[in-house]
């Protein structure tokens, strides 16, 4: 892989890794299970797609903060992005927007009961 691997979260069994990776243009979520010989699962694609995942202490969903909804790319808005904390079930289907303020999300903590 060419790109460069950022934040990354172990699933609750230890079986599994999901990171952040980026190619400089877009950042991309994987999944992957930890044997070394699967290839790595595509969760999410796009230049604002996902940061900071972070498995529930479930392991049944994925938090992950994202500029998705922001009207410009990153490098257009500097210091004005406003990123809001998703979630999404681990295979990447169902991504929920969880947050919906004026100031950036940062630092995602799961409860025990993974809420």
């Amino acid at each position: 892989m060419s790109h460069d691997v950022g934040a990354f979260d172990w699933s609750p069994d230890g079986q599994q890794v999901i990171y952040q990776t980026t190619d400089g243009t877009n950042d991309e979520v994987y999944s992957v299970v930890w044997n070394a010989l699967e290839e790595p699962t595509r969760l999410l694609i796009g230049p604002v797609e996902g940061y900071y995942p972070s498995w529930s202490p479930d392991g049944t969903r994925i938090a992950f903060q994202s500029l998705r909804d922001e009207p410009t790319h990153p490098k257009d808005c500097g210091n004005e992005c406003n990123s809001e904390v998703y979630i999404m079930d681990v295979d990447g289907s169902n991504v929920i927007r969880i947050t919906e303020n004026e100031t950036p999300d940062f630092n995602i903590a799961w409860r025990p009961m993974s809420k």
